[in-house]
């Protein structure tokens, strides 16, 4: 199985390297799109992209051309991933082997696939517990409660604002502006 790559983090792209890894180092919107040129379809692509910009234009360039692909995340506890709507998120820190392994035959426990209501709440996981809780209308409770869910769901090792945006954004790709910051 061949794995091609694509990071703007250059340490991450020299670490990585293999005979079974084509490794793709991109800065710009450009080096995405000259290499979604010429990417072969047959390969697993693997975004560890930590610009929320580039990465989205990534996730968004594979789902127009219906290419497979897996998220490398950093807010992620380590060797842990979850998948939603066949796109598998993985946590920065695992090895190409484990990833091989979940990518070949992914068994998920029914107990943490996200809910059709978690994925609803899911955009306004970053917001604070009152104003979440008056946009769904729920109470401040219930809104701390799905947080805490999707925190266990989403495998993360930090619980924080910043965190939860960034999570939202790799699985929505939505709220970010050209440079790559959350707009509100």
């Amino acid at each position: 199985m061949k794995f091609d790559v694509i990071s703007d983090n250059y340490f991450y792209c020299e670490g990585i390297k293999s005979p079974q890894t084509e490794v793709h180092y991109v800065l710009s919107t450009q080096d995405i799109d000259h290499f979604f040129s010429q990417f072969e379809q047959n390969n697993h692509l693997i975004i560890a992209v930590e610009n929320m910009h580039l990465r989205g234009m990534a996730i968004d360039l594979c789902r127009a051309s219906q290419t497979k692909y897996v998220v490398l995340l950093e807010d992620m506890i380590k060797n842990d991933w979850f998948e939603i709507d066949n796109v598998i998120y993985f946590s920065m820190d695992c090895s190409q082997q484990h990833i091989r392994k979940i990518i070949t035959s992914p068994v998920m426990n029914k107990g943490d696939k996200l809910t059709q209501r978690e994925l609803d709440i899911l955009p306004h996981v970053h917001l604070n517990n009152t104003t979440m809780a008056t946009k769904l209308n729920l109470s401040q409770k219930t809104a701390s409660g799905y947080k805490i869910i999707l925190k266990r769901k989403l495998k993360m090792k930090a619980f924080n604002s910043l965190a939860l945006a960034r999570m939202k954004n790799a699985i929505m790709c939505t709220d970010v502006d050209d440079q790559g910051y959350l707009v509100s």
